[in-house]
């Protein structure tokens, strides 16, 4: 997680931020469902109408894509009506429905579990995707962590803000990219040139992956903190080894 990165949480919090969120949120499982859509904000609001207490806009990931969830039968309504009407539509691989009303009973338990987390400032922005804006490190406390549970994810919005404030290369951080396309319409749709990676991928060399990555950020004049990407207890690394050397078995 970025809050561990940035040091505004220890390790320890965050490990229980994850298990008692992953914990309570198992427990709604088979009460609803989620689905992506290629549709705007302001379509995906016209399209729940009346439905607004049974189905949300659970993620505005980029101008064109957002995410729904709600109960089943409400929500499969809006996704029959998408296919009638030739939009991108898929079905999430999940049997609850995050961001949503569902999540309500599991607040009170959410806040006793994380009431101990002790968030501190940071000394790198950090931009939320709850609020879509810079929040403070220091309040990122039980209620924040609720309030990422029950509110939309505002993907968009915080790149946006990360793009506006000169940001033009973006590293997706997981076991593989999900994020690469409403990355590349957030940078379109601010007329920026951007380049977009990612850490990892399925069914590929993990070491190159990342290897490949910082030597991307190099030939980019990127400054890339050697401590950080070399742990050996000298104050030097290893210099890989030229293809004479190579060719000569040294």
């Amino acid at each position: 997680m970025a809050v561990v990165a940035e040091r505004l949480v220890v390790l320890a919090d965050t490990v229980r931020v994850i298990y008692h969120r992953s914990r309570l949120q198992d427990t709604t499982a088979g009460h609803g469902r989620m689905l992506a859509a290629g549709i705007t904000p302001q379509e995906a609001r016209q399209m729940i109408g009346d439905l607004g207490n049974r189905v949300h806009i659970t993620a505005i990931n980029s101008p064109g894509l957002v995410t729904l969830g709600g109960d089943t039968a409400p929500l499969e309504l809006i996704g029959a009506r998408l296919e009638r009407e030739g939009r991108f539509m898929r079905w999430l691989k999940v049997n609850y429905a995050f961001h949503t009303h569902q999540m309500d009973p599991l607040r009170e338990e959410l806040l006793d579990s994380l009431a101990s987390i002790q968030p501190q400032a940071g000394h790198i922005p950090f931009l939320s995707t709850v609020t879509g804006g810079l929040f403070p490190g220091e309040q990122l406390d039980a209620t924040y962590w609720w309030n990422n549970v029950r509110r939309p994810v505002l993907f968009e919005p915080a790149i946006k803000k990360s793009i506006q404030s000169g940001a033009t290369v973006f590293l997706e951080v997981g076991a593989h990219p999900a994020m690469q396309s409403s990355l590349n319409e957030c940078l379109a749709a601010q007329h920026t040139e951007g380049r977009v990676l990612h850490s990892l991928a399925r069914k590929t060399d993990e070491s190159l992956n990342l290897m490949s990555n910082l030597e991307r950020f190099h030939t980019w004049s990127l400054h890339i903190e050697s401590p950080a990407r070399n742990r050996l207890p000298r104050a030097h690394f290893l210099a890989p080894k030229g293809p004479d050397s190579i060719a000569q078995g040294k």
